[in-house]
């Protein structure tokens, strides 16, 4: 290796040869000073030269952190995965997003915010770095389920651009934050409060609300209905179109994008009134539940939650007892209607739509009541079959009685 400056150039140039290739090469240092200087920068080109051979050699080429995060949010995007949206709020909180501070501040949030080094190489991350994010995350008041999709989001992006030939970190051996598995539904009684608080016609101190209030207040309880009589998921109602609704027949055609399944559900009558109401007053989109200016809702509406809130159905002693009461909720509240009615779980599986019967092991206790009642008349049969037997006298089903002559 030697550096050297070519006649009538101010610049220093440095001679060496490609570790990989065996290649002379001669590239400029875009340097004019020191001679020295000049070559501890050749020394530093050499050394990132002999990097890349390796990384060459082993077929893999290095990639940052937010890169990764980037290429997989996009391969999302070309396959039109809706988990892409979700995710892309999951990236602005690791690497932090330009209306974050500000955001901070209107909430009153003036302490430190910390975030991920988009920079970093990937394949440097540890385990350490895995636990620093849980800890800094759960300093800021997140909870476990958020940052346990955050460290997904990292876990998926690492797996995908290591199919791809980008270089990962060697142990991804993270540890995830425990989420409380409480699965909360709601009793028929306060579903029904639910309702009765979104009805239009409500009066409050007396009077009917205004014109648009109650067109809001209907449209959250059309959303509700339409959640809990269907068991879908969020996106799957946001994305509804019509030419999935089929009135005649009494059925939905609900396509899961996070498991690429589609599913058919039957109409029950309170939301095929809904649902016939809304054909009547449609406009002109193709969404049966359209947000503003006609397009998808992207997350689920505030007022669903202010609702529940409003009703006393997240009190801190009933959080603390059953979990809290969410747009999710109401899927756990279909499955509870199925399960308590008699449905079996793989009828729910299949009903919403899980890929596994064991995501749907969590409603089984719902059925044990009914369980219990029937496994005590089994019970009861065996031991009146019990005492007939004993009873030399009494005949047996099956079998004929024999006496002897004497």
């Amino acid at each position: 290796m030697e550096v050297f400056k070519r006649p009538g150039s101010p610049s220093w140039y440095v001679d060496l040869v490609h570790p990989a290739t065996g290649a002379r090469l001669r590239e400029s240092l875009k340097f004019q000073g020191s001679k020295v200087e000049a070559q501890k920068r050749a020394r530093k080109r050499q050394a990132e030269l002999e990097h890349e051979a390796e990384e060459v050699e082993n077929g893999r080429h290095p990639i940052t952190v937010q890169s990764a995060v980037d290429l997989y949010i996009g391969a999302l995007d070309t396959r039109s995965q809706r988990a892409a949206r979700e995710h892309r709020y999951r990236r602005d909180a690791l690497f932090g997003h330009p209306n974050d501070a500000q955001d901070a501040r209107r909430a009153g949030d003036t302490g430190p915010r910390w975030h991920l080094e988009g920079t970093r190489a990937l394949h440097s991350l540890t385990p350490a770095d895995a636990e620093k994010l849980v800890l800094a995350r759960t300093r800021e008041g997140k909870k476990p389920q958020t940052i346990k999709h955050e460290l997904a989001l990292l876990r998926a992006a690492t797996r995908y651009v290591g199919s791809i030939g980008y270089r990962v970190p060697a142990n991804m051996d993270w540890r995830v934050p425990k989420v409380g598995q409480k699965t909360r539904y709601l009793s028929p009684q306060e579903f029904d409060r639910v309702l009765s608080y979104l009805d239009p016609d409500r009066e409050v101190q007396g009077r009917l609300l205004p014109d648009h209030i109650r067109g809001a207040r209907r449209e959250v309880r059309d959303l509700v209905v339409a959640l809990a009589y269907t068991g879908a998921r969020w996106s799957e109602i946001a994305h509804l179109s019509w030419d999935r609704v089929d009135l005649r027949a009494g059925t939905i055609r609900l396509w899961a994008g996070k498991v690429q399944r589609e599913r058919l559900v039957p109409i029950a009558e309170p939301l095929g009134a809904v649902l016939r109401r809304r054909l009547a007053e449609r406009g002109t989109s193709a969404l049966v539940f359209p947000g503003p200016g006609g397009r998808h809702r992207a997350r689920p509406t505030e007022a669903i939650g202010q609702a529940f809130d409003a009703i006393g159905l997240n009190q801190p002693e009933t959080v603390a007892k059953y979990g809290r009461a969410t747009v999710h909720s109401l899927r756990h509240t279909f499955a509870s209607w199925l399960v308590q009615n008699g449905a079996d779980l793989g009828e729910v599986a299949d009903a919403l739509g899980h890929s596994t019967l064991n995501m749907t092991r969590r409603y089984a206790h719902l059925s044990k009541s009914g369980t219990v009642a029937k496994l005590g008349g089994i019970l009861d049969g065996v031991a009146a079959h019990s005492q007939t037997r004993d009873d030399p006298n009494a005949p047996h089903e099956g079998r004929s009685v024999h006496h002897n002559a004497d």
